[in-house]
């Protein structure tokens, strides 16, 4: 705020020209500073906007990612189990009884 605002117009002493300079001087450094200030938050607030963007796109990709290889390794274990007959799509062993097994089961059901 500034108090003596005579300036130079007549009727003001020999000093206070000088004063109003002082006082006007300060007000346009305190104005500009806030003015840095504002600019300085904007820029802050833009850039953790980004980088928070940023951070939920890549968590994104990586459970994307982290979910197709849980995907990949389900189906290895699945298929590395079928192939070692011990689980699988089917209740049956290898050992050639398919045939008598499945009749037997069909007449159970009827």
């Amino acid at each position: 705020r500034v108090d003596n605002v005579m300036g130079s117009q007549a009727g003001a002493g020999s000093s206070d020209f000088h004063i109003y300079r002082r006082h006007r001087r300060t007000e346009q450094k305190r104005q500009e500073q806030l003015d840095a200030d504002d600019e300085k938050q904007r820029r802050d607030r833009e850039h953790a906007e980004r980088v928070e963007a940023k951070r939920k796109e890549c968590e994104a990709r990586t459970a994307k990612n982290a979910a197709k290889r849980r995907k990949k390794k389900d189906a290895k274990a699945k298929r590395d189990a079928i192939a070692k007959g011990t689980g699988g799509t089917h209740a049956f062993e290898d050992d050639g009884s398919f045939m008598a097994k499945a009749k037997a089961l069909v007449k159970e059901k009827e």
